[in-house]
């Protein structure tokens, strides 16, 4: 529970569009990704309804920031060092019973569909 004055500050990955808009071979990578998370509700929050939830929620919305360009260079990097052993490892079965490969390498795809968001928001103050 936050206290009146407190902010929120939630930062993380997520459909740039509803996920019924997006194409199959995307929901597809997305879905059991989106299902495992923590955070109830993942799939029907996008960036570009978040804020009108957090809004909805009684929050007042400070800031949206899409930080994608900052995540870019390192998900390139990854994705290029790890995906040779991925493809080595799926010749032999499930890449992921030795690493956490499917992450870094298969949901590289849905790149163009997916923005790192940091969405700061304030309980008012009553």
């Amino acid at each position: 529970m936050l206290r009146p004055g407190g902010r929120l500050v939630l930062l993380g990955p997520m459909s740039v569009a509803p996920l019924d808009e997006l194409p199959q071979s995307t929901r597809s990578l997305l879905e059991p990704h989106l299902d495992a998370m923590t955070m109830k509700g993942a799939r029907i929050y996008h960036a570009h309804n978040l804020p009108q939830l957090l809004t909805e929620a009684g929050f007042e919305v400070e800031e949206a920031l899409d930080a994608t360009p900052y995540y870019t260079p390192t998900s390139e990097a990854v994705h290029a060092r790890f995906r040779v052993p991925w493809e080595v490892l799926r010749r032999f079965g499930d890449p992921a019973k030795w690493l956490n490969l499917p992450s870094t390498v298969e949901m590289y795809d849905t790149y163009g569909y997916i923005a790192w968001y940091v969405h700061t928001a304030v309980k008012p103050s009553r």
